[in-house]
């Protein structure tokens, strides 16, 4: 749907379009024409589909309404919390970028820097704070966190906090928000686990479903190789060579595995990064500006990437490893770009629990054990 449609607030659609947007996918849709009388929304579609600019706009149709600005000394009135420090840093800048056409500034607050730099950012006012569990509950602890002027929070990416055991570092906050904060949850699935959360700290949520835009491609079925244990480094890189993409993104289930395969690649003369959360903040995010422009072809990371980061340029998924639930397998796969593939690697003998991971995560399991690319 065109900006132009008038379904948004001229001030809201001048904006996004600042920011480079001319459309908006179905969630920001969905969430621009949720009932004002509505409070709370679970919003819930796959990773690229523009959840984030729909948390900014929900964020701003309330800010908005309320004539808030910055002032300076003043707390937040809008809080995103996400489970890493990546995704933080990601949602940060689309934020900053979107919301600074209103006057409204957002700080992030994660692990990795100094908590002396932020505690004084704080004391300066800031309209929205995009922050990680843990150092929002320091923050909250010493005071430097005021939580009594927000009016809206949102937990993206809220089955993986509840997964990653980030409650109880959530809790706190959570029974010291003030009445009448609106409470958005956002994920890529809906878990049971997510819906729980939901009965727990929202009321009467509206649920907000939605595919991804037109031409992002999420179809259901992955193409799947069965591997011998010591065959799937050749396979891996054979499907990297014949495929032609220009980025490829493989995903491996512990840190040492990621470090182990970047070399691998390296050595076979690949232009590979890689990301895990053995790395410092610096080195992450030096890996990610060099795989989004190009200099790097190959990111080999954990999960790590999984969650709601962004790749423009992405072609081709490679799980080298299965994944540890349905919901990694869901994240992984549906952050496909445009004509883009992902295909899972399954050692012999585990193909009962890939099936049986593929029908909890509603995909179906295409079988090749040729290990050549289509």
């Amino acid at each position: 749907m065109s900006l132009s449609s008038g379904l948004l607030p001229s001030s809201l659609s001048r904006a996004l379009a600042a920011c480079g947007h001319t459309d908006l996918t179905p969630i920001q849709r969905a969430v621009a024409d949720a009932p004002a009388s509505t409070r709370d929304l679970i919003v819930t579609a796959p990773t690229g589909a523009g959840k984030t600019v729909a948390v900014g706009i929900a964020m701003a149709m309330v800010l908005l309404a309320e004539c808030f600005r910055n002032v300076e000394g003043a707390g937040p009135v809008g809080l995103v919390i996400a489970p890493t420090r990546d995704l933080a840093g990601q949602i940060c800048g689309e934020l900053r970028r979107f919301l600074a056409e209103f006057g409204l500034s957002v700080l992030c607050l994660t692990g990795g820097r100094g908590r002396a730099l932020e505690q004084a950012r704080l004391a300066e006012g800031t309209s929205v704070v995009v922050a990680t569990p843990g150092r929002l509950r320091d923050h909250l602890r010493s005071g430097a966190f005021d939580p009594s002027g927000l009016r809206v929070v949102v937990l993206d990416e809220a089955d993986d906090l509840v997964a990653g055991g980030f409650e109880a570092d959530l809790r706190p906050l959570l029974a010291a928000l003030p009445s009448g904060v609106r409470r958005h949850l956002c994920s890529a699935t809906l878990t049971p686990e997510m819906s729980n959360l939901s009965r727990r700290v929202q009321a009467a949520p509206l649920l907000l479903r939605a595919a991804a835009p037109k031409g992002f491609a999420r179809a259901n079925r992955v193409r799947t190789i069965a591997v011998s244990r010591r065959g799937g480094d050749a396979i891996l890189a054979r499907l990297i060579a014949e495929s032609g993409a220009l980025q490829t993104l493989i995903f491996c289930n512990r840190r040492s595995e990621v470090a182990r395969l970047s070399d691998w690649l390296g050595a076979q003369g690949y232009a590979v990064v890689a990301l895990s959360g053995e790395l410092s903040r610096s080195e992450r995010r030096a890996a990610l500006t060099a795989f989004r422009s190009g200099d790097a072809s190959v990111c080999v990371a954990t999960d790590l990437v999984s969650r709601g980061l962004v790749f423009p340029g992405l072609e081709l998924v490679i799980n080298a490893d299965l994944p540890f639930s349905p919901q990694s397998l869901v994240h992984r796969c549906g952050r496909r770009a445009l004509d883009g593939r992902a295909v899972l690697l399954v050692p012999h003998g585990r193909r009962v629990r890939a099936e049986r991971m593929a029908e909890r995560a509603g995909l179906i399991l295409d079988w090749d054990r040729s290990g050549r690319a289509r």
